[in-house]
């Protein structure tokens, strides 16, 4: 095991966390930046610092792997203290490809954008799996037909890019087709023709239908607006034009019954606002009524620098899943603001997951949370899955009753137990006790799930032993 625990500690990450301000004028130790090259952290008189560490476990092999981390001051009476790391990895996989869509709404262009490939390294690693790519231009006549070729020299440069790493959205396609006026006879007439030839093209480049959506209008709401009238009209002209294609939408916060009434039978992805959903419940079934459509969730709750780790970030997707829902999103990746260090935006409100450094992004507690996050959902599917193989062979019924009975309570549980948290950080210390215990009831959750899958896997459907 020496030459593994060698190769653990060389994929061992090690940061520092660094205070930002809020909108409130707060501080909360929020930023993660990567130690200096001689390792150093800085601590001033009658403070304290803390050390993130991040473990790849890429390319190792399962076992119990000891690693120790020295930490000695710089001072003229030096103090040494040595930290044990122990990594287990178990004999497991997550499934992939991931079962879970994660969108934040990362888009080319910037400083942040996903044309960079450190900032598309860093948005597949924490498990997101949705992007946007332009929809290809055209132009069209008075008399209803396309004029001269498609322009796919951006939109394939894209696909490329963007496809191999998960779905595709193409926001506002109508906009794309040029030349006569939106909804007029001769712009409905080569709207499908555009959609046609499209469509033909992605096929060309090895895109499947279910690998790509349109995505015509953003946050469509009351059944009065212009935003939901024409996203009726546009998927209309969609599924006349070829039924397979898939359409997305978000309806937020003043949706109504019967908005989704005006949308029934046109929309193929779902991803309702939070607010709406605390609103409106009965949406998720309305959504899901044929068992076709994906249904996904999104929140754009501002000020996130003080959202909790715990009580929001990781909570998101303990709520997906017990909602049945199939995806998680947020507003927002990173902004356009000048500075991620030096928000609010426009809005006068912070929304960025990570901070920009010279290196690319810098990612912060909560876009950590993230990838937790992720990975929960993910082995709430490995125990299911290894569950129903476990069923299927016959295994262990004793073993399966504890696995099914596993699978049923510990995710209400432990959403209950992370919306005691609190949706933001209280920023006192009265809050540590609360929140630690949480993190225990969550990493003891992990460790059930984790053990269940290894006792439902073993050859007899029983207690499995060791790492």
């Amino acid at each position: 095991m020496a030459d593994g625990a060698a190769r653990v500690a060389g994929q061992i990450g090690l940061r520092r966390a660094v205070t930002v301000p809020t909108v409130q004028r707060q501080r909360v130790a929020d930023a993660l930046v990567e130690l200096d090259s001689a390792g150093l952290i800085p601590i001033e008189s009658y403070a304290s610092q803390q050390l993130w560490l991040t473990v790849s476990t890429a390319g190792l092999e399962p076992g119990r792997y000891v690693v120790h981390l020295k930490l000695e001051s710089v001072e003229p009476d030096a103090t040494e203290i040595v930290l044990p790391i122990d990594v287990c990895i178990h004999d497991l996989a997550l499934p992939r490809p991931r079962p879970l869509r994660f969108c934040t709404w990362s888009y080319d262009g910037g400083w942040l954008g996903t044309d960079r490939p450190e900032v598309l390294a860093d948005l597949v690693a924490h498990g997101v799996n949705v992007f946007f790519a332009t929809a290809p231009g055209a132009d069209c006549d008075a008399d209803g037909n396309l004029v001269g070729a498609i322009e796919f020299a951006q939109h394939d440069a894209q696909i490329a890019r963007l496809a191999p790493h998960g779905l595709i959205l193409f926001p506002s396609p109508q906009a794309a087709l040029r030349g006569q006026a939106f909804l007029s006879a001769p712009w409905k007439a080569a709207f499908p023709q555009y959609l046609r030839q499209w469509v033909t093209h992605l096929q060309s480049l090895g895109l499947d239908y279910d690998d790509w959506a349109l995505y015509p209008y953003d946050e469509p709401s009351t059944p009065f607006t212009e935003t939901t009238r024409n996203l009726v009209e546009v998927a209309r002209l969609a599924r006349a034009a070829d039924p397979n294609i898939r359409i997305y939408t978000d309806p937020t916060s003043g949706t109504t019954m019967e908005t989704m009434a005006m949308l029934a039978g046109l929309i193929d992805i779902w991803c309702p606002s939070a607010e709406l959903l605390e609103r409106l419940p009965q949406l998720i079934p309305v959504a899901q009524r044929d068992g076709q459509e994906e249904v996904w969730f999104y929140d754009a709750a501002g000020r996130a620098r003080t959202l909790s780790t715990l009580g929001c970030y990781r909570r998101r997707f303990w709520y997906a899943w017990n909602q049945g829902l199939t995806g998680v999103g947020w507003w927002t990746y990173a902004t356009h603001a000048p500075s991620l260090w030096r928000e609010p935006n426009d809005t006068g409100d912070f929304f960025a997951s990570v901070y920009d450094g010279p290196k690319g992004p810098v990612p912060s507690k909560r876009w950590e949370a993230a990838r937790d996050g992720v990975e929960d959902y993910e082995l709430l599917c490995l125990l299911r899955q290894v569950l129903a193989d476990a069923t299927a062979r016959q295994a262990d019924a004793g073993v399966i009753a504890d696995a099914a009975q596993l699978l049923s309570q510990i995710p209400q549980q432990m959403e209950a137990a992370l919306r005691q948290v609190g949706h933001r950080m209280p920023l006192t210390v009265d809050s540590v006790p609360a929140y630690d215990a949480a993190l225990e009831q969550l990493n003891g959750a992990r460790d059930q799930i984790v053990e269940m899958c290894r006792r439902l896997s073993a050859p007899t459907g029983s207690r499995a032993n060791g790492p």
